[in-house]
């Protein structure tokens, strides 16, 4: 608790801070999109030694940064999707299929950054397809013994909104986003009700479960 509470106070500045870069490169070079923003600022008005450590620092942030996000995706790729369909899978093939998940997620991400227009319209179309199927699952994760929420649930959920949200933006199909969120949480309640009836079946005596 104490360290959320000193993160968000460290955060909270530099999120004005950021801001203000901003604006102040709005009024600058108003003829500049907002991608250009902080480049240009670099560029423009500090000193190439100053400029050229900050670039390094930006370098090195995203670097990190897309590393950590590709392991963390291939991983989720391997355990809960591919595992779940091969439980008999040992620590060794996972980490073999990982780094193809790696090569594999790290081409796709490539091909859709190619496709974007900018690192706006990038974040707003990854943000659409996370929230579109993620959202419900997460906030029904915290009550899912009052919601009788089950992880087959969540999973179709998150691939059924997820999906939809996906379309809504390879298409230009404006508000379907919303109608996303719809279909996560009925995939989410239906497959559960379901999966929860099942389940209470192949619990009775002298029935095997399926």
């Amino acid at each position: 608790r104490v360290s959320v509470f000193w993160t968000a106070a460290f955060i909270i500045p530099l999120a004005f801070g950021i801001t203000l870069i901003g604006m102040g490169a709005s009024v600058l070079f108003p003829q500049i999109s907002p991608e250009q923003a902080f480049p240009v600022v670099i560029k423009e008005i500090l000193p190439p030694f100053v400029g050229g450590i900050v670039l390094a620092a930006l370098l090195c942030a995203v670097m990190s940064s897309a590393d950590t996000v590709l392991l963390s995706a291939s991983t989720i790729l391997m355990v809960d999707i591919v595992g779940w369909f091969k439980p008999s899978l040992n620590r060794r093939n996972i980490v073999s299929l990982s780094r193809w998940g790696i090569v594999l997620l790290g081409i796709c991400s490539l091909i859709l950054a190619l496709l974007l227009k900018g690192v706006i319209s990038a974040l707003l179309f990854a943000y659409t397809v996370y929230t579109s199927g993620v959202i419900l699952p997460v906030i029904a994760g915290f009550y899912k013994d009052r919601l009788r929420v089950t992880s087959l649930g969540a999973m179709a959920a998150l691939i059924g909104g997820g999906t939809i949200g996906l379309i809504s933006k390879l298409f230009g199909m404006q508000y379907l986003d919303l109608g996303a969120l719809l279909v996560s949480g009925l995939l989410l309640f239906v497959v559960s009700f379901i999966d929860n009836k099942r389940r209470k079946a192949s619990s009775l005596p002298g029935l095997e479960p399926v």
